[in-house]
């Protein structure tokens, strides 16, 4: 809940029945988009409190509706966030703002989000730096530093784990599978004209063939010459092609050619298998 949290002793608060709590601690509290300062944390304490007092003291003026309710700026009249009440109590969620249904915008202070966002996510330190030598024009000169984080930038540093490596070859032979991309179109084409490769690779030698092709029409004529071709030298049968691309509805032609192919090489196996017993 707290961005930030220090810990000290406060005094006591009073709540109603003549209950009081110890306050333990002081923080900030929001997300990337608004954050309220000067929280306490209170011992024994289980429902998270929000002052409209002090609300109404820094600046802010709060609606409140028979289903919902408003913290507006005073200084420009923007929307600083929207809540919905909830029985006989008015709600807020900082963790969950679209299961809550909370509208963000950002406020007058937060114009260091702004350009945050503006510089590509660019880290304070540059930032920083980019507003004290003025080198970006309107950028203001504010403190910009938060410990709060930014999470399209925590999504972007994640790494994705690599696949495992094969310790063993899946194949026993050449072209006994084939794995086929197509990429394009290239911002230059080659001296014929072409913009698209077609990528074959060998599962069992890793043999890669690259066919350039004008259009990505082309592929069915340049893969199935291909197969006729390389099947002839290897004096071996294609027997699978495993590709995304062939899903791809554009390829109809050519995903009927790959399953024919592998539907005949597969009763040619069936019937070399039952003459010879097994």
């Amino acid at each position: 809940m707290f961005l930030t949290l220090t810990m000290k002793e406060g005094g006591n608060v009073k709540f109603g029945g003549n209950q009081s709590g110890k306050i333990i601690g002081i923080g900030t509290i929001g997300n990337s988009s608004i954050s309220i300062n000067n929280v306490w944390l209170v011992d024994g304490l289980e429902h998270n409190l929000l002052s409209i007092s002090q609300f109404c003291d820094n600046g802010y003026d709060v609606m409140f509706g028979k289903t919902n309710y408003t913290v507006i700026n005073k200084d420009d009249r923007s929307v600083v966030f929207k809540g919905k009440r909830i029985e006989n109590v008015y709600k807020i969620n900082f963790s969950e703002p679209v299961d809550q249904k909370v509208i963000f915008l950002l406020s007058v202070n937060d114009k260091k989000w702004v350009w945050h966002r503006r510089l590509r996510h660019a880290n304070w330190r540059l930032i920083s730096k980019l507003s004290k030598l003025q080198l970006v024009k309107g950028l203001p000169n504010i403190d910009y530093h938060s410990d709060a984080l930014c999470g399209a930038c925590q999504k972007g540093k994640i790494v994705k784990s690599s696949f495992k490596t094969k310790d063993i070859v899946s194949t026993s032979r050449p072209l006994e599978l084939l794995h086929i991309d197509l990429f394009g179109p290239v911002n230059a084409a080659s001296l014929y004209g072409s913009k698209y490769g077609l990528v074959i690779v060998d599962d069992y030698s890793r043999w890669i063939w690259v066919k350039f092709l004008r259009s990505e029409d082309n592929v069915y004529d340049v893969f199935s010459n291909f197969c006729t071709q390389i099947q002839s030298e290897k004096e071996m049968k294609i027997l699978k092609v495993r590709s995304i691309m062939v899903e791809n509805l554009k390829m109809i032609h050519l995903k009927l050619f790959v399953k024919n192919m592998e539907l005949s090489m597969n009763s040619l196996l069936q019937e070399l298998h039952s003459k010879m017993g097994l």
